[in-house]
């Protein structure tokens, strides 16, 4: 069930941001928080997902992923302190949706979202390449993109990454057991530019979870 703070999208799920058009943002993540002991479930945004795995890796604070593609970030005495279960399972990801993640990450730092006038996106600029309206619309909603609000730039998110690894492992016939590294790779990859973003933007009045 849903949490009543939320909505449901066309592609996956609407969680309450005063700083995005409408009030309303695509969710990656549905948080569960046990750090103290009560269970206190949310929903994250792919760049607030981002930012969370960021912290932890930084810290080097355990992580850990199963093939579901949950994460849980381990805190005192070796108990979860947070889960990050996936809104849209990395099993959605079509071949199309694949390559333009891909052509979004080749651009690296000139991967912009473009706008209507209303702030509606409407595409997604990677360099020489262009995503149009609705495969932006699908990737946005489905947390599989970043980006920090009141800002165009974009890339793709911890759960972009990990429906990436999951295409990949089927694509390869990999073993299964090898999909929690591939996972856990495309998590730390997350972290590593998100970081990197970071360093060049200082997001302002943005809001760290919402529930």
């Amino acid at each position: 069930m849903a949490h009543p703070a939320t909505r449901p999208s066309r592609h996956g799920i609407l969680t309450p941001r005063s700083y995005h058009p409408g009030g309303y943002a695509p969710a990656a993540f549905k948080e569960t928080n046990t750090t103290n002991g009560d269970h206190v479930t949310g929903y994250l945004t792919g760049w607030e997902a981002d930012n969370t795995v960021q912290r932890a890796a930084d810290r080097r604070t355990p992580l850990t992923v199963c093939t579901y593609g949950i994460i849980r970030i381990q805190g005192r005495h070796g108990r979860t302190a947070l889960t990050l279960l996936p809104v849209v399972h990395p099993q959605k990801l079509t071949a199309r949706q694949y390559t333009d993640l891909e052509l979004i990450d080749r651009a690296g730092t000139d991967a912009r979202v473009l706008r209507d006038p209303d702030g509606t996106p409407s595409a997604v600029d990677a360099g020489f390449s262009r995503i149009p309206y609705t495969q932006t619309s699908i990737l946005l909603g489905r947390g599989w993109l970043s980006q920090v609000p009141h800002t165009d730039q974009v890339w793709v998110s911890t759960a972009g990454r990990m429906a990436m690894a999951f295409r990949w492992h089927a694509q390869q016939q990999l073993p299964a057991g090898v999909l929690k590294g591939l996972y856990l790779d495309g998590v730390l990859t997350a972290a590593d530019a998100t970081r990197a973003r970071f360093r060049e933007t200082a997001p302002g009045g943005e809001e760290a979870t919402g529930y």
